[in-house]
């Protein structure tokens, strides 16, 4: 359920995934249910903040998309702008959930929020890649590197040894992604399964790793990579069986 409410110019909405305050036609500025900024569009600009407290820019200027990503300075200084116009928002006229949502923002600063990069950093290694329809999924690094490594068009994994987190280690990971997400997990529908072809383990070593992270995060389908060589090597039965655990 949304609730929408417009107050002078002002337009608040509340998802039940996310929060966007918009004080005019022009910008734009959405929230996670943290109240940590996800993204804000303003004088044709759009930036996005990452879990990692990293701020990257895009814009499109006569024809060509240009990329960048910002320095923790300026990115302090964009996330202090973006707090001191939602701090200028009208209050009356707004109930619950809004006001709470506005309030929820107006706790955070531009160092509380840069310091999330050290949550980020105890609870993930660096992500190498994702699929671009699982870039709002929650990431679970099951595996780190390549166990096959030998693809010509892919460097992302050469200098990694490829490794395994065991069970314990997993479940401890699913807590500290579970601890940095909060309330925000609501909006990661899926949940996708790192490294770079963490589907070659066999089931017996996938079945607790399915079962922690549904645990942790309920009611979510599963995706991951695999490489053809070794996907080959699991018997339709295997697949199947991933599949009744949520593999799509």
């Amino acid at each position: 359920m949304e609730v929408v409410r417009k107050v002078d110019d002002w337009i608040f909405s509340a998802k039940s995934h996310s929060t966007s305050v918009s004080p005019d036609r022009q910008t734009v500025y959405s929230f996670d249910l943290e109240g940590r900024p996800l993204s804000w569009f303003a004088a044709g600009r759009v930036y996005k903040r990452s879990l990692a407290s990293v701020v990257v820019g895009r814009e499109r200027s006569g024809g060509a998309r240009t990329h960048w990503e910002e320095s923790p300075e300026r990115a302090a200084e964009l996330v202090a702008g973006l707090l001191e116009a939602v701090a200028r928002a009208p209050r009356a006229g707004l109930d619950e959930p809004l006001l709470g949502r506005l309030d929820g923002i107006l706790r955070w600063t531009p160092e509380t929020l840069l310091a999330e990069r050290s949550r980020f950093e105890a609870a993930y290694r660096p992500v190498s890649i994702l699929p671009p329809d699982h870039y709002l999924s929650v990431v679970l690094q099951a595996t780190f590197g390549c166990s096959w490594n030998r693809c010509t068009f892919c460097s992302f994994y050469h200098d990694e040894p490829f490794r395994a987190r065991g069970p314990a280690e997993f479940r401890e990971h699913c807590d500290r992604v579970a601890a940095l997400l909060g309330r925000s997990a609501r909006l990661r529908p899926r949940i996708f399964l790192a490294g770079g072809n963490a589907l070659v383990l066999a089931n017996e070593r996938l079945r607790p790793l399915f079962r922690d992270a549904r645990d942790v995060f309920p009611g979510r389908p599963f995706g991951g990579f695999v490489d053809v060589y070794s996907g080959e090597r699991k018997s339709a039965g295997d697949w199947a069986e991933l599949r009744e655990l949520g593999l799509e």
